[in-house]
């Protein structure tokens, strides 16, 4: 972890993070690798990993993406690209 990181994030970030930093040198805790994690604040889930019942899911985001795509989006052209035959 650099000291530049630590100069974009928020103070409060920036305090978690060093915290986990700190935290992961201690022995009983090097099995939680939170050095590694530090620049995540020391949470080693995924960065959008929600409770279910209070939030949404990412496939319920897919779903409602698509749909809105759906909506929005005009059908594809029923014409060819190809020229016209001319008569004989």
């Amino acid at each position: 972890m650099t000291d530049r990181w630590l100069e974009a994030v928020p103070e409060h970030a920036a305090r978690m993070s060093r915290t986990a930093w700190a935290l992961g040198n201690r022995e009983d805790l090097k099995h939680l690798n939170l050095r590694k994690w530090a620049h995540m604040l020391g949470f080693r889930g995924h960065f959008s990993t929600k409770t279910r019942a209070c939030s949404t899911t990412l496939g319920a985001l897919r779903a409602a993406r698509a749909a809105w795509h759906r909506r929005h989006t005009p059908p594809p052209s029923t014409t060819s690209c190809a020229p016209a035959a001319s008569p004989p």
